[in-house]
């Protein structure tokens, strides 16, 4: 980069003047205060624009304007590049407005910052400075004013590494460290959180192989079991099977028995008949001649049928009226024990009743308290999330109360800005302190809000929590009631059926009564009297006709009776027969009933065993499901624990990586680089030293924070025992070995072929001075440009440009 020209418009002492910058040596010679340091303000206006804290537009706008403007203009490689920047007074400030370029004559407008970024792109600066305040390596490559070129010397050491880092581009490796120390913290910070959260991590891991160890138990008990059972079951099937055969032996036995039984029944009536056959043929005999003799004593006239239908009606009438009157008492005896019964079950309806009112509102309490379960699950859940948020924003507030402490912990102690190195003032330090302190104040009250408010959300969360436990509890116990609830409005429904069975007995009861009562009023007496006297009549009636009928019976039986002593002898004789065969039968099966009752006693006693087992299964069933399903919910929490452990062993592993090698090797790095460049820089600084001193007895070098030692006559001395000459030599000799680095290191940058020095010789002997020309003749710089005062230097430069200072207007003049 050379610089062909500069205008300027109404800044500062300047009201309307254009600079012609030749190549070569080029000497702004001028009193103090003329106006040379306002020319090297503007260049850098012009390249960079204003800067709040370096060079705010009011230190450019000249006093009484409403505007003003720089236009640079300037070859850079095979560029011809125009540049102008505007200045507008605003009511409390200056502010700058849109300008322009214009590159190989294509002129392009452009606001502040997008003008700023296409000059560095010519410049060939790296685009990380574009935001930045000012930029360093043209403050240290081609124009540092020779005030702030002292204090870097002054400043402390980790100050002027600092600037050294940004100056050489290497500041990326501090700004790693420090970043990874925030970070280290944040995981610090994790971690805690985690170890909290992994606290009873060991205690569900015993927990859970505790309860698999019971679980394991538990199978082994079933897994003995099951085959137990189906053995027993196996055995019970041929037990069944056996004594189905033996049911139908004793049938069959039982049938034999019966046959013989019967058989025996037959003989003993055939015998007892033959012998009550032969008595009563005798008889018989006898009896005829008795009837025969009684039928002579009874007269011709008695109607049998007449007396017979009118004892009949009479009796009928008699019985249907006794048995009537037998059969209501018999009823009504049967319905007194009936309602007795009742009543005495209907006297624990109201206890029964009590009861189910009371397990009714016990149920409804209870279904009341389970329906909240739905919307209590999702408010734990959400109180959940709404913790996890309040702790994030707890995490948030510490950062930032961290950095505001920091802030007020830098700005108490800093005496000059890092950015502009000008004095920072006390009400600045005061003003920045009380935002701080403000923020802090509210950060500190958020801090507390968030503390009570997940106080809170702790206690309203395991609130929720022990809610959910009881309605878990109360969920079974309303099982229970139902199964209760059921059990006593069946018994009910059936008192309440027999409570209308009561009913219709008492009414039944009732006509019973009435009936009897009418019964009562009949005479029985007389119609018991005219049926004696009609069955008196009728008995003689029929004792005629009985013996006339009797008399022919008998002829008939006597003769049927000695055909049936014949018959009955040759049936008595087969069914003994037939007795003996049955007797055969019985002996074969003799035995059977005891080994059928054996083995039915065997089998009740299965039935019992398989029972027992059965039970015991289904309660280990039932034990081993709710130990699994205690396992599965501990399963849960400890795979989410375990997921906060492996988070927490990777953090550590960062960490661990972090502090014992990232941050090491980032110091490693950037000690390398730094030797590097301490190596040269030391070299440039003590020939460019050597130059303008020639002093035996005073030497320099640089240690490895890039500060100067000084010594004389082999003692180390401090820069503030330098003489005011001495001082400016090692300020210039940092200066052209700081430029000669930069452009070195930075190797795409193009303002390598211009450099402005800024009072460079104050102080200066006449000796020293006339080394100044030996230092323009070894830069091998294209443009030099010189601000100084001194007139010596006039001599060994090849351009001298004038700045003459009249009525507060600064003119140019060339020679």
């Amino acid at each position: 980069m050379l610089i062909k020209s500069l205008k300027l418009t109404n800044i500062r002492s300047y009201i309307n003047e254009t600079i012609e910058f030749p190549e070569g040596s080029v000497l702004l010679s001028g009193d103090v205060g003329s106006g040379k340091s306002s020319i090297l303000l503007a260049i850098e206006f012009a390249l960079f624009g204003i800067r709040r804290s370096g060079l705010p537009g009011s230190l450019l706008l000249r006093k009484g304007s409403s505007s003003g403007s720089v236009e640079l203009r300037f070859s850079i490689g095979n560029n011809e590049v125009t540049v102008k920047r505007t200045l507008k007074k605003a009511k409390d400030d200056v502010q700058q407005d849109t300008g322009y370029t214009i590159i190989n004559g294509l002129k392009a407008e452009g606001t502040a910052i997008e003008l700023k970024s296409k000059l560095f792109d010519l410049l060939g600066y790296p685009k990380e400075l574009l935001t930045k305040s000012k930029s360093l390596i043209y403050r240290y490559t081609v124009y540092t004013p020779q005030e702030e070129m002292k204090q870097i010397l002054l400043e402390d050491e980790e100050q002027r590494l600092d600037i050294l880092r940004k100056v050489f581009a290497i500041d990326k490796y501090k700004k790693i460290r420090d970043n990874s120390s925030v970070f280290i913290k944040q995981i610090k910070e994790k971690k805690k959180e985690l170890d909290g959260r992994l606290i009873d991590l060991e205690p569900k891991k015993a927990e859970k192989a505790k309860q698999e160890k019971e679980l394991s138990s538990l199978t082994a008990k079933l897994d003995n079991l099951h085959p137990e059972l189906n053995k027993i079951k196996t055995e019970l099937a041929k037990k069944k099977e056996e004594l189905t055969k033996l049911e139908q032996w004793i049938k069959e036995l039982n049938s034999l028995k019966k046959d013989l039984e019967i058989n025996n029944s037959k003989i003993n009536e055939k015998t007892l008949q033959l012998k009550k056959n032969i008595q009563n043929i005798s008889e018989l005999k006898t009896t005829l001649n008795a009837i025969k003799n009684k039928l002579e004593k009874f007269s011709p006239e008695l109607s049998e049928e007449e007396l017979e239908t009118e004892l009949n009606l009479k009796e009928k009438e008699l019985s249907q009226t006794t048995q009537n009157k037998a059969l209501l008492e018999e009823k009504l005896n049967a319905l007194k024990t009936k309602l007795k019964e009742i009543n005495k079950e209907l006297e624990e309806k109201q206890n029964l009743t009590s009861e189910l009112n009371e397990k009714d509102f016990l149920h409804k309490q209870l279904a009341v308290m389970v329906s909240n379960k739905k919307s209590i699950l999702p408010k734990s859940e959400k109180t959940e999330n709404a913790l996890e948020e309040i702790k994030k924003k707890t995490r948030e507030c510490e950062v930032k109360k961290w950095g505001s402490n920091e802030v007020i912990q830098n700005i108490s102690s800093m005496e000059k800005c890092p950015t502009c190195y000008q004095n920072v003032p006390s009400e600045h330090k005061q003003r920045i302190s009380a935002n701080e302190t403000k923020k802090l104040s509210e950060l500190n009250s958020q801090l507390t809000a968030l503390n009570i408010k997940s106080s809170q959300t702790n206690k309203e969360l395991q609130t929720l929590k022990e809610q959910i436990g009881t309605i878990h509890t109360k969920e079974k116990e309303l099982e229970r009631v139902d199964e209760t609830i059921s059990s006593l409005t069946q018994r009910l429904k059936a008192i309440t059926e027999k409570e209308l069975l009561l009913s219709n007995l008492k009414q039944e009861e009732t006509h019973h009564l009435l009936s009897l009562d009418t019964l009562n009023k009949t005479n029985l007496e007389q119609k018991t009297s005219q049926i004696t006297l009609l069955k008196q009549k009728l008995k003689d009636a029929q004792e005629k006709k009985h013996l006339t009928s009797l008399l022919t019976d008998k002829n008939t039986l006597l003769a049927t009776l000695t055909n049936e002593q014949e018959t009955l002898k040759a049936e008595t004789e087969s069914l003994k027969e037939a007795i003996r065969d049955i007797e055969r039968q019985l002996k074969e099966k003799e035995g059977i009933e005891e080994i059928y009752n054996t083995r039915k006693k065997e089998l009740e006693a299965i039935l019992t065993k398989e029972k027992d087992t059965e039970i015991n299964i289904a309660a280990l069933e039932k034990e081993k499901q709710g130990i699994s399903n205690i396992i599965d919910s501990l399963t849960k929490e400890i795979t989410i624990k375990l997921t906060y452990k492996n988070s927490l062993k990777k953090l550590n592993s960062l960490q661990h990586w972090l502090e014992e090698y990232f941050i090491n090797l980032m110091n490693t790095i950037e000690k390398h680089v730094m030797l590097r460049l301490n190596r040269e820089f030391n070299d440039l600084l003590i020939n460019w030293f050597n130059i303008l001193m020639e002093s035996e007895t005073l030497n320099i070098r640089l240690d490895d924070r890039f500060t100067p030692i000084i010594e004389q006559d082999g003692y180390e001395i401090g820069i503030n025992n330098l003489s005011g000459g001495e001082k400016t030599s090692l300020a210039l000799a940092y200066r052209l070995a700081l430029n000669k680095v930069i452009n070195e290191l930075i190797t795409g940058i193009k303002t390598k072929d211009i450099i402005v020095l800024d009072e460079p010789t104050d102080g200066f002997s006449s000796e020293q001075l006339d080394k100044v020309r030996t230092v323009l003749e070894q830069l091998k710089i294209k443009q030099v440009i010189i601000v100084s005062h001194e007139s010596k230097i006039e001599s060994f430069v090849e351009n001298i440009i004038r700045v003459n200072k009249e009525e507060n207007v600064s003119k140019i003049s060339v020679s």
